[in-house]
């Protein structure tokens, strides 16, 4: 059995000097991946993102700790006992066609202004990955809030 988790690891970068703003996440949960299934494992996590006052804030999402990660190739969870990736990604739609990134690579980033935002984030493991091992695998990736 194969399990996946992303942990997204907030935090916030100060900008103008007026507002205050507190980010949180919650962790992107793949739970059980077949290796061997063609189909693809679809989740949503989010971050919200708080300021007093309502401020224009960039959230970007870094490619994370797996080695070989890219955003136009895909990001790598590693597997926790031995070695071994497993290829995700993390998108801005819905439709898991817009990688979620810092802006680079082909990736691009959240753009907003409000008091309380909350922005979905859309991960997908794709199918037919036979190679993975079994085990638990996780990847960290840095949310970076600038306002």
């Amino acid at each position: 059995m194969v399990r996946a988790l992303v942990l997204l690891l907030a935090m916030s970068c100060g900008g103008a000097a007026h507002a205050a703003c507190t980010v949180g996440s919650s962790a992107v949960a793949f739970g059980a991946y077949n290796p061997a299934s063609s189909a693809n494992v679809d989740v949503i996590g989010s971050v919200d993102v708080r300021c007093n006052p309502p401020a224009n804030v960039k959230v970007s999402v870094g490619v994370g700790n797996g080695t070989g990660a890219r955003y136009s190739t895909g990001r790598k969870m590693t597997r926790m006992a031995g070695g071994g990736t497993l290829t995700y990604n993390l998108y801005l739609d819905s439709a898991r066609t817009v990688v979620l990134g810092d802006g680079t690579d082909g990736s691009t980033f959240w753009n907003a202004t409000g008091h309380k935002l909350t922005f979905d984030i859309f991960g997908r493991i794709p199918g037919s990955q036979p190679t993975v091992q079994a085990g638990s695998y996780v990847d960290t990736v840095i949310v970076t809030v600038s306002y």
